[in-house]
């Protein structure tokens, strides 16, 4: 009984691991934090712009990312979600350094944007792609 309750407190703080989720900073005065996805459903809004039902959002489909641009007001949370087969990333291309690690289909990764300005991102797996954000 003692051995598996070893084996069990193993596979729990296991799966315990630490998160990549960390605030990253990005500029001398901003701060991007990417937040994990709410729970339960939220609106997919394709135009790119804050709803109060939830953050401004990028889909990632065809190896494209959809809107591009994609335009919100300063402090507006974004969030891109894969629909692709294949994994990609969101990676600050320019003046802004972020990245999301690799987003597998189906997964989401999300970030405010503070400042006014526009930023370019790429996936770093496939070059091809790229796009950008607008903050106003």
């Amino acid at each position: 009984m003692a051995a598996g309750a070893a084996v069990t407190s193993l596979i729990v703080l296991g799966a315990c691991g630490g998160s990549d989720a960390a605030d990253e900073v990005v500029s001398d005065d901003t701060v991007a934090t990417p937040v994990a996805e709410p729970a339960g459903e939220t609106e997919v809004n394709t135009a790119g712009e804050d709803t109060a039902d939830g953050p401004a959002a990028v889909v990632i489909a065809d190896f494209m990312y959809d809107p591009n641009p994609v335009e919100v007001a300063a402090g507006t949370e974004i969030s891109w979600t894969n629909e692709d087969s294949a994994t990609h990333t969101v990676t600050g291309d320019g003046d802004l350094e972020f990245d999301s690690g690799n987003v597998a289909q189906g997964e989401s990764f999300s970030m405010s944007f503070d400042e006014v300005g526009t930023y370019a991102y790429v996936c770093t797996i496939h070059s091809q792609m790229e796009a950008e954000i607008v903050v106003s």
